[in-house]
């Protein structure tokens, strides 16, 4: 330091003028260049700041545009939602519309098939009366022809010819049963005499084979039950005429096969001879004991009771 100075003493005035000028300029030249590396650091700092700011604003605007989006699809589920809840409304009301038709097709089923069963019932009620009303008229009138027959019988002697036995058959059957079947059918549908061969006087005894037309009913065993009591009282009125050697009762009624064709079939066939005739006790006897006691019985399984 004291060599400067002694340096310093030796300098000449300009040199030392130029001397000062160059120690100022280099002081200048420091305290600019502190200052321009001053502004700069100021500058990178406020640069910072505004990229910082930059990507602030940036996340708030992308925050922004999710929120929007978020609002955006929570706005379009609402809508789905909405046309959903509609949707299954709409669906909801057609579903009870058409279950109100259905209860409402089921209750004008249910009262129309009630109707049906009670015009039914009247129907059937009504053909139960006319068949009893029927019934009691065929009884009382068979009553008061047996009544009327046993007067004439008492009175008119028996009829000694063929032809006039074949209408005796005709008028006592036509006497027991009535002239007509209830299916509007005349009740004697053909009468056979046959010589009998087998007794000494065969030329008076006969066979009597009528083909009756049988009464229908409700049930076919209730048309059996029919046949076989009516048999068992015309049996008792043909054997008083002493002639009759053998009776032959073959019952028919009109049946439709599968091709829907009418035909008169033989249903049932009950045959008595004289001797097994005389062997019955008609007092006590069960009528549904033809099929064990009768010479020859045929009855089709429909129309039998019981069926073995």
């Amino acid at each position: 330091m004291k060599k400067i100075r002694e340096w310093h003493k030796n300098l000449s005035k300009p040199k030392k003028i130029v001397l000062w000028g160059i120690i100022c300029w280099l002081f200048i030249a420091s305290a600019v260049r502190q200052y321009i590396g001053e502004d700069s650091a100021y500058s990178q700092e406020k640069s910072k700041e505004a990229v910082e700011i930059e990507e602030r604003e940036k996340e708030l605007e992308e925050r922004e545009g999710k929120l929007k989006e978020a609002e955006r699809k929570t706005k379009e589920e609402q809508r789905r939602a909405e046309k959903e809840r509609e949707k299954a409304e709409k669906e909801m009301e057609e579903l009870e519309h058409e279950k109100k038709e259905l209860e409402e097709k089921k209750e004008k089923e249910a009262k129309e098939k009630r109707e049906r069963s009670e015009k039914k019932a009247k129907e059937e009620k009504k053909k139960v009366d006319k068949e009893e009303k029927k019934k009691q008229e065929n009884k009382k009138t068979k009553k008061e022809n047996k009544v009327a027959v046993k007067e004439k019988d008492k009175k008119n002697p028996k009829p000694k010819k063929k032809k006039d036995l074949e209408s005796w058959v005709v008028k006592t059957i036509n006497d027991e049963l009535g002239k007509e079947s209830n299916t509007d059918k005349k009740r004697i549908a053909k009468v056979d005499l046959i010589d009998y061969v087998f007794t000494e006087d065969n030329d008076k005894d006969r066979i009597v084979n009528v083909h009756i037309n049988a009464d229908d009913s409700f049930t076919s065993k209730m048309i059996g039950t029919g046949i076989l009591s009516n048999s068992s009282d015309v049996f008792q009125r043909l054997f008083k005429d002493k002639r009759v050697a053998e009776v032959g009762l073959f019952w028919q009624l009109g049946t439709v096969d599968k091709y829907g064709n009418t035909s008169e079939d033989v249903i049932a066939r009950i045959i008595l001879k004289r001797d097994t005739f005389e062997k019955i006790n008609f007092d006590k006897f069960l009528y549904q004991d033809f099929e064990h006691v009768a010479d020859s019985f045929f009855m089709r399984d429909e129309f039998k009771e019981h069926t073995n």
